[in-house]
Parts: structure tokens; sequence; C-alpha cells
């Protein structure tokens, strides 16, 4: 599924015909507001999740990496050997003098916001590590040409299409403006269901040495 997909049905949602809408631009107005939608999605539900498919190649004889293309938060590393995460804080405690530490393979990584990572030691060569991350629903800035990739599950489509009805009903006013408060409603219980479908995934994906404990269900009895 494609942006495309979802625009012509934010259209029918307007009330515009399809083929010569003539009071919504697609491409300058819809499309950005469906992506504003998946990506409110990511920060809620931090979904989609992204397996790195190529190696990350380490820069040597430095702490500071640049995150992967298109990745807005790390979720773990795999390496040659376990990669802990770890954060500047712990290490300024329990390793002073840390940023000048050289070693033959990295033992920690840490966050530095949104654009950057950090590694503990330094290496002297070239390391590649296989980075999960939570990804950019579209990762391009420019104008959306309608071509770019869903990337969530078909059940949850119809959700960005609400929110993006409810955010264009916002000028409207009126009767319009009470309608979009509606879908937006929806959009937001289509989160949380998408919240717990993420929950779920990240609790069977993870180990409990290494990540979140591996419950999966939880089970009510009737008194």
């Amino acid at each position: 599924m494609v942006i495309s997909d979802l625009g012509v049905q934010v259209l029918d949602r307007l009330e515009e015909s399809r083929t010569a809408p003539q009071f919504w631009d697609l491409q300058d107005e819809l499309y950005p507001l469906i992506v504003e939608a998946m990506n409110a999605a990511t920060l809620m539900s931090g979904e989609p999740q992204m397996r790195s498919l190529s190696n990350y190649n380490l820069t040597p004889n430095s702490n500071v990496q640049s995150m992967p293309s298109g990745a807005l938060a790390i979720l773990r590393i795999d390496g040659p050997g376990t990669v802990l995460k770890t954060s500047v804080y712990d290490l300024d405690r329990f390793q002073p003098g840390w940023e000048g530490v050289l070693g033959s393979k990295i033992e920690y990584w840490y966050p530095i916001g949104l654009t950057q990572f950090g590694v503990y030691p330094q290496v002297p060569t070239a390391q590649r590590l296989v980075i999960s991350y939570i990804m950019l629903p579209v990762t391009m800035s420019s104008t959306y040409t309608g071509s770019e990739n869903v990337p969530f599950q078909a059940e949850y489509s119809f959700g960005f299409v609400e929110c993006a009805a409810a955010m264009a009903r916002l000028k409207e006013g009126g009767q319009e403006f009470m309608q979009g408060i509606q879908e937006y409603d929806h959009f937001i219980d289509k989160l949380a269901q998408l919240g717990k479908f993420g929950w779920r995934k990240g609790a069977c994906r993870f180990t409990r040495a290494l990540g979140v404990e591996s419950d999966i269900t939880s089970v009510t009895k009737r008194g």
C-alpha cells in the first residue's frame, strides 16, 4: 500500500471527487496530512521497527556515530559479541576517562539525541554492526509523490485516513469541525490497538536477559 491509496480514501471522507477534486490538493495538502498521521502513530506506538538489512559500518577511533538512515531511535545493537545499552551518566560514574579508552570491540552503546549515538570503547578498525531501530514512516522531506510506502499493517491504514480527514476539517469549522473530532477519536482508538500490538511483538522478540520480560498474554480469572 502507498500513500496515494490512502489519499483517494481521504477525498471520499471529505466528499470530494477522486478524479477532479475542487477544494483539496492531494500532493500539497492531503499527502502531508497522511504522513503527519503516520508520524504520530510512530511516536505513540514505537512502530514500525526495522532490523538493518545490511551491516552498519562503525567509524573507527570515535565514540560518536551517525544514526542509520531513516532511524528515529535505536532499540538494539548486535555486533561481535554482546553490545549492551548504557548512558553517558553511567559511563561518567563507573568508567572515568572513558572517552579516551581503546578496545578491540565495542561493549556498550548509548543514545545521543536524534541524529547520533555513541559507543564504548573506541575501536581502531572499522567494525560491522546489525542495528534494530524504530524507523521513520517516510524518510523524504520534500513534496510527496504518492508512491511512498505505508509501512504499517493494512488493518491500521484507515486510521490514517480518518486522522488526515480530521485535520483537513479543522479549517472548515462548524459541523465539519465536529465531524472531524469524531474521526480523530477513531484514529486514537486505532493507535491504542497499534500500541498494544507493538508491545506484544516486543515481548516476543527480546529475551529476559537483554530486553523486556517475555510476558505475552495477561490471564484474568473470575472470582
